[in-house]
């Protein structure tokens, strides 16, 4: 618990998942090469030579205690009134209960940790009955796989990073373990060779431990997010002490009492726990569901917006987002490559931004469908298209976001364009919020889809709202649109990163 706690003071925010993920991996390749290891002592030596060595263990592991520096006397101080084991834990069963989202996640850990339990202990049973392997050291063997899987989920969580977000990867981690326990169960009971059997069960257990470490790395480093510091490390006490009591209560379940034949029950046992993780899947993407304002499709599509640009586009945002959630919007940018649409709505914390688009890509299959879904506005390439621009004015006054690129159209590097007066005229128009947003770290390339390819390094910062309160809005002069065009620009250029 207090590795857990102290975690998020010792790194950045967005390595938490990675950071999770490679101490889950640690652990993990020690717990698999033990397993092998134990699994080996067992069939060639006494059963005292294993028990021994696991005891030196832990003595080695209480003498590393003693290395431990501890604080001078007063630098770390427990704050009067709250010293003391059982006030501690009071505090934070406290706390985890006054807070939905965390006392959800602790429900979450719990779970996984009851059901990975149960197929740990059926393990044997199924190697043995269902496989035909009757060594301990095949059983073993096949525990190790649930390691192997865990460390393959630490893996993948290290490559994705934070562009996964984690009440998602929960999601899709519970369901993958839900699916993963129906093979392991129909391992058991369709009728096949054990050679097949054995692979559709080692198949089963490498993905379970993928999905383990999936939902174990993102709970935990969402718990870090969301729990201030100051009870961070009672969440984590009553977190370890919740799952390793579920932990102990599955095992305690099918190992003590005197169940008869209860191998012949494996394979309900891993329906049980298949429908127990599949339900639970489902009701997290319930939960997500209601409190999300968008659709199905909307909130699919900007899920997947989000993790494409900040995994293969490697997406940050440097600074807060400026975008009020509410209300008219024109959102004003440079332009520097076809991704750049995306690149704003997934730093954004706005649901979605429309934007002006050229005609002929709105009637496309794919993405006519996707900027349709976003209310994109198709205008004239040309600049002289009254109807589009009617059309943005009526979705300003609507109380939606308009995203627009003032220089029309992708320049190249160093190639200076003069702002075009759409923007100007809109922001003049209606009663948006103008806010400025400068994209850097992107390849330039003169095709339209190659960007979409292509590895970039993408940061955009927003700006404050530009102030066009000295402009007389029924003002339709040129000089006044070319005016707060030029301003827009200079507010754009002046978030550009130092070079």
């Amino acid at each position: 618990p207090a590795r857990a706690a102290l975690l998020p003071t010792l790194i950045r925010p967005r390595q938490l998942i990675e950071a999770n993920a490679t101490m889950s991996g640690l652990g993990v390749i020690a717990t698999m090469l033990s397993a092998v290891l134990g699994g080996y002592l067992a069939t060639h030596y006494a059963p005292t030579v294993a028990f021994r060595l696991d005891a030196t263990t832990f003595i080695f592991s209480a003498a590393l205690l003693f290395c431990i520096r501890l604080p001078q006397r007063g630098t770390h101080a427990i704050p009067a009134g709250e010293a003391g084991t059982w006030r501690a834990l009071r505090e934070g069963f406290v706390y985890v209960a006054s807070h939905r989202r965390v006392a959800e996640l602790l429900l979450v850990a719990v779970l996984v940790w009851s059901t990975g339990a149960v197929v740990r202990s059926t393990i044997p049973a199924v190697v043995r009955d269902a496989y035909g392997l009757h060594s301990y050291f095949a059983i073993t063997v096949f525990q190790a796989l649930l390691g192997a899987g865990m460390l393959s989920g630490a893996l993948v969580l290290t490559l994705f990073g934070d562009a996964l977000r984690s009440e998602v990867a929960i999601t899709l981690s519970l369901t993958g373990i839900g699916v993963a326990m129906g093979l392991l169960a129909g391992s058991v009971w369709l009728p096949a060779t054990a050679s097949v059997a054995m692979g559709l069960g080692g198949t089963a257990i490498v993905l379970a431990g993928v999905g383990a470490t999936g939902v174990m790395a993102s709970y935990q480093a969402l718990m870090q997010r969301i729990v201030p510091d100051r009870v961070r490390g009672r969440v984590f006490g009553v977190t370890d002490l919740c799952t390793m009591a579920g932990l102990l209560a599955a095992t305690g379940a099918l190992g003590i009492p005197a169940w008869p034949n209860i191998d012949r029950w494996v394979g309900v046992l891993l329906v049980a726990v298949a429908v127990t993780i599949l339900a639970a899947g489902l009701t997290t993407w319930l939960v997500r569901r209601r409190r999300s304002s968008l659709s199905v499709a909307i909130g699919f599509w900007r899920g997947l917006t989000d993790f494409y640009c900040r995994w293969w586009f490697r997406l940050r945002r440097d600074g807060i987002c400026t975008i009020p959630r509410e209300g008219p919007v024109l959102v004003v940018a440079n332009h520097t490559c076809s991704v750049d649409p995306l690149l704003l709505i997934a730093a954004s914390t706005r649901p979605y931004i429309s934007f002006l688009i050229a005609r002929e890509f709105h009637g496309l299959p794919i993405s006519g469908r996707l900027t349709r879904m976003v209310e994109c506005i198709p205008v004239r390439r040309d600049g002289r298209d009254s109807a589009g621009t009617r059309a943005a004015l009526r979705h300003l006054q609507a109380g939606k976001a308009l995203g627009i690129f003032l220089e029309g159209r992708i320049p190249a590097p160093d190639e200076e364009v003069p702002p075009r007066p759409g923007a100007a005229m809109l922001a003049l128009h209606s009663d948006a919020t103008v806010i400025p947003a400068h994209i850097s770290g992107t390849r330039y390339h003169p095709g339209v889809a190659w960007s979409f390819f292509r590895r970039h390094r993408a940061r955009v910062r927003f700006g404050k709202p530009i102030d066009l309160s000295g402009y007389d809005a029924h003002r339709r002069d040129r000089a006044s649109v070319e005016a707060v065009s030029r301003l827009m620009m200079a507010a754009i250029r002046e978030l550009a990163p130092p070079t």
